[in-house]
């Protein structure tokens, strides 16, 4: 995704997506801070990019990069008290066992193109999706419509 709308179109600089997970549910959100003048078309990409993934696993490299990224961020994380004190409490909430985070990394690495597809197909339904936008309502009103109804 970041390589279409930042690079590719110029949409926006600092595209992310994060998972946010609780005990027995979680939700995926994706965000972007884009012009006025390209929101629609931004949601378009990002859609885009959603049904692709669903449809083709990503690349082994692109694959490698997060990988690569979870993996080292988790090892930072936890080289400080507050990042293991807060490891430590998803253990607890989640009722993982103590294990858990010393075969983090190993489970990371393990992660197939093939199982990015298969979850992304699983857990991505674009049609319960929720659309947040902030903007000049009169600007930006004809180009989220056909997403569904602005409120």
């Amino acid at each position: 995704m970041t390589s279409n709308i930042r690079e590719a179109k110029g949409y926006t600089y600092s595209p992310s997506s994060s998972v946010n997970s609780h005990p027995g549910d979680a939700y995926w959100a994706q965000s972007a801070d884009v012009t006025t003048a390209v929101t629609g078309a931004s949601l378009k990409e990002i859609f885009f990019e959603i049904d692709r993934l669903q449809a083709e696993p990503p690349s082994e490299a692109e694959l490698d990069a997060v990988k690569n990224y979870q993996a080292g961020t988790f090892v930072f994380q936890n080289s400080q008290r507050g990042g293991i004190s807060g490891q430590l409490q998803f253990l607890d909430l989640y009722g993982l066992p103590d294990d858990y985070l010393a075969g983090y990394v190993r489970r990371v690495r393990a992660v197939t193109p093939a199982t990015v597809q298969e979850m992304a197909k699983k857990y991505i339904d674009d049609a319960r999706a929720t659309i947040v936008v902030v903007g000049d309502r009169k600007v930006i009103e004809s180009q989220v419509s056909e997403f569904g109804p602005v409120k």
